[in-house]
């Protein structure tokens, strides 16, 4: 797997804890791997909800530390 492949397949890990967890507060995400400007306001709904500043859209450290994921057998959203 090269490093665009590995990046795609870490946005549609995003895309679907986002889908998951938060699109209660947004829209739903298409689940494609692509980090536009959809995923980028999804990212700033996370930031916003997590308390983090700023709420810049940049799924970094901070961010990703702060994302719940959905737990695979009862579907809710822990840290």
């Amino acid at each position: 797997m090269n490093s665009s492949q590995g990046a795609a397949v870490a946005v549609r890990h995003l895309q679907r804890a986002y889908n998951a967890c938060y699109a209660q507060f947004g829209s739903q995400l298409f689940v494609d791997g692509i980090y536009g400007d959809q995923t980028k306001a999804a990212v700033r709904v996370i930031q916003s909800r997590e308390g983090l500043v700023p709420t810049d859209g940049l799924y970094g450290p901070a961010t990703a530390a702060k994302l719940r994921i959905p737990d695979e057998d009862t579907q809710f959203c822990f840290l």
